[in-house]
């Protein structure tokens, strides 16, 4: 069976002796090439246009965790409002003829680049 096929390589790599694995409770998002902070994409998108809170974020990014408890019609529900998301952007962009302006391509080049070294 398929399933236990599946649960199986699951376990596998948890029980391996790699020193990395990945976390299937948890999604990152990269926000910096929209010219948001992991901050103003929690806020002005998340929070208030489709009334998702999320506690992590950082400089550019935001990152999603589930748990036993969460329903398949609360993770099809974030799945709906990042499309909803990426369309208003879309949208933007093809107002703008595709051409970000000046400013916004600013915000995401530092983003994307612009580090700050920490100590």
């Amino acid at each position: 069976d398929n399933e236990g096929c599946v649960i199986r390589r699951f376990e596998d790599c948890w029980m391996s002796d790699d020193e990395f694995v990945l976390d299937p409770t948890r999604l990152t998002l990269y926000t910096a090439a929209t010219g948001l902070t992991g901050h103003q994409f929690k806020v002005d998108w998340l929070m208030n246009k489709c009334g998702i809170q999320i506690n992590k974020t950082s400089r550019n990014s935001v990152l999603f965790q589930t748990n036993i408890g969460t329903s398949f019609s609360s993770v099809a529900y974030l799945l709906q409002s990042i499309r909803k998301c990426v369309h208003e952007f879309a949208v933007t962009q093809e107002e703008t003829g595709g051409n970000l302006s000046v400013l916004w391509q600013k915000k995401v080049r530092q983003l994307k680049e612009d580090h700050t070294l920490l100590p």
